[in-house]
């Protein structure tokens, strides 16, 4: 049994790994969000692929509005454009609600959760995972498969740990060095609960 914990341990750290380093690879943050994205899509054996990012908008009189916008979409036969903008806070859609509380939603079984939508008619389960950089919501990554049920907690327990993540960037500025320094605090935290 400890053996099993070790190299489960082992793979978690492994898996992180690759994804920050896909995410320090890139220039800016669209950038670090869409190679991260794309690698777990792809360690899960995912359908469908969608980053939504938080727009700020201004109405008619002036009050600030967010709304999520999708940004990249992968296995998709559509454009980024072809898909509707989401409320954070809407308690009607998955996606609103996670944006809201910054907690992942996972959906085993599409046709009977009425709160969500699927990018793909083939679609039958679904994560919604919120990314954030401490209470600020940086992004919304939807997976999809087409199998009910299709994610393993392990892998739920991952892509959660992977929504807390910090980006680090190329980039120098200010405000880039201090998110690396949260992500290397993250980093050390999580590989201290590995152990």
């Amino acid at each position: 049994r400890l053996y099993e914990e070790a190299r489960q341990r082992a793979s978690e750290m492994t898996f992180l790994f690759e994804i920050t380093s896909a995410a320090a690879a890139a220039d800016n943050l669209d950038d670090a969000l869409r190679s991260s994205a794309r690698l777990i899509a792809r360690t899960m054996e995912t359908r469908a692929l969608a980053l939504y990012i938080p727009v700020i908008y201004e109405d008619f009189e002036k009050n600030r509005v967010i709304m999520l916008r999708a940004k990249t979409i992968e296995g998709l036969d559509m454009e980024v454009s072809d898909l509707a903008e989401v409320q954070p806070g809407d308690s009607e859609n998955l996606i609103g609600i996670a944006a809201s509380t910054l907690q992942m939603q996972a959906v085993p079984d599409i046709a009977h959760d009425v709160r969500y939508s699927a990018l793909t008619s083939e679609s039958q389960s679904a994560l919604v995972v919120p990314i954030s950089t401490g209470s600020e919501l940086t992004a919304i990554m939807i997976l999809e498969s087409t199998q009910q049920n299709a994610f393993r907690s392990d892998e739920i327990q991952l892509t959660r740990l992977y929504g807390a993540l910090r980006y680090p960037l190329r980039q120098r500025t200010a405000s880039q060095r201090q998110r690396q320094d949260r992500l290397r605090a993250a980093l050390g935290t999580l590989a201290k609960h590995a152990r």
